[in-house]
């Protein structure tokens, strides 16, 4: 497993995508990683950066879509639609009516719909948070598929479409749904908690294998879920990861962005022996 620094000097990434061009995006935060900022664009070899666009808030989840990027704005308390080309085409920030309170971690799904996480308050654990849906083409509100649960952060899906999975950061726990249909859940069930989750479980990724990769931020690690329930620490390096905040896959590579730092690690899965960068 060759460990690496892909990138540089970008001011508390929070998540990092690949886009359908192939390029990796990144939301950034200037000042403070809760600090609003831009949209990067980076090369997936070299690690180079350049702006790509700014929606005027704090960007935390950000996932592919078809004909650009869907994203999590915080700061503004919307899931925005962004354009292949930077443009804003939607804003959504009400969900069966309400407000959203947190947008957090998303995920786009084979039809093109977007789950994601709306964390709520949870100052003093209280249920407020939810996983919401939004239908292919919906630009003005969205529906509730999860109510009542207490600052729900990561979110992604299985191959197949079946399985819905969401970390909850508050309780160190990874849960996960059956997917009944758009917009619809059931089946909530536990697959982790406590262990190597400890720490605040954070964001996710799943891969082609259904194997989940979940950061857990103040852990400065990475943690491997497999379909069967086997929990292990990939990885755990507070100097190099310093509180990574999500975790994207990218071919053969775990890409990890640090949110107390200015990198994204590499970290390659590939059975090839062990090193680091």
């Amino acid at each position: 497993m060759r460990i690496s620094t892909l990138a540089r000097m970008l001011p508390h990434p929070e998540t990092v995508c690949v886009g359908a061009d192939g390029h990796l995006y990144a939301g950034l935060a200037l000042g403070s990683p809760q600090g609003r900022g831009p949209i990067v664009r980076i090369d997936p070899d070299d690690g180079t950066a350049q702006r790509f666009t700014d929606t005027g808030g704090r960007i935390l989840g950000l996932a592919r879509a078809e004909d650009g990027l869907v994203g999590c704005d915080v700061a503004r308390a919307e899931l925005v639609r962004i354009s292949s080309d930077g443009t804003v085409t939607a804003r959504i920030g009400t969900a069966d009516g309400r407000r959203l309170l947190r947008p957090n971690g998303c995920v786009v799904d084979a039809a093109g719909g977007v789950w994601f996480t709306d964390s709520g308050t949870a100052t003093a654990g209280e249920p407020t948070g939810s996983v919401c849906y939004a239908a292919p083409g919906e630009s003005d509100t969205c529906r509730v598929a999860a109510a009542d649960l207490v600052y729900p952060n990561g979110i992604g899906i299985s191959p197949d479409g079946g399985t819905l999975y969401v970390s909850l950061t508050r309780d160190d726990t990874l849960l996960a749904f059956d997917v009944a249909g758009p917009g619809r859940l059931s089946g909530r069930r536990t697959v982790a908690t406590g262990g190597a989750l400890s720490a605040g479980p954070d964001g996710l990724t799943v891969a082609p294998d259904g194997t989940c990769y979940l950061a857990v931020t103040r852990g400065s690690r990475v943690v491997r879920i497999t379909p069967d329930g086997r929990v292990d620490t990939l990885i755990e390096a507070p100097d190099l990861l310093r509180m990574p905040s999500h975790a994207a896959l990218h071919g053969d590579r775990l890409l990890v962005p640090s949110l107390f730092g200015d990198t994204i690690t590499a970290v390659d899965l590939a059975p090839s022996g062990v090193s680091a960068e």
